[in-house]
């Protein structure tokens, strides 16, 4: 596992890295699962990828690239709506982690790092799970703030991710 600091654009890094998960049927599939208030999980994953990217990049971290972009795809995996009551799981927002991490390991053969990565972005909701490493507390600060501008921005993230045509 080679850490580095990112340099490239966030996009190159994704489809790098990522190629394979965005092109997935289940993936793709996430677009029709409602996220936050102006998304879907879809574009969240990326949004919240694009984010944590930038992050590393401006702050300097070294990130092993592969499992970070991997893991910031992967961490809301869960692949239900949890709006549909009906289908929704018990403790949604304690649980959706390991769902996530289970769905990536079974679709996307992840590394043991990754799942670490993916099973510890929901600090502080889950307390007892810290972030891992430098790379996770980039993905849950990445997460907040993407979850932050989804509910409150008047703009939906899938507006500024779906269409991309480098994605």
């Amino acid at each position: 596992m080679e850490k580095t600091i990112i340099t490239e654009n966030a996009y190159v890094l994704i489809r790098r890295h990522g190629g394979d998960i965005l092109s997935h049927p289940s993936f793709k599939a996430l677009s029709r699962n409602k996220q936050h208030h102006n998304s879907n999980t879809y574009s969240h994953l990326i949004h919240v990828t694009v984010i944590a990217i930038k992050i590393a990049r401006a702050w300097r971290v070294k990130v092993d690239e592969r499992s970070f972009v991997r893991a910031a795809l992967l961490h809301d995996y869960y692949l239900y709506d949890w709006h549909d009551k009906p289908n929704r799981k018990k403790q949604h927002a304690r649980r959706h982690a390991v769902y996530a991490a289970d769905n990536a390991e079974r679709d996307f053969g992840i590394t043991p790092y990754e799942r670490k990565l993916i099973l510890n972005h929901m600090w502080p909701v889950n307390p007892h799970k810290l972030p891992y490493g430098k790379a996770g507390w980039i993905i849950v600060l990445a997460d907040k703030i993407a979850t932050f501008q989804e509910l409150f921005s008047k703009v939906s993230s899938e507006d500024n991710y779906t269409n991309k045509p480098s994605i």
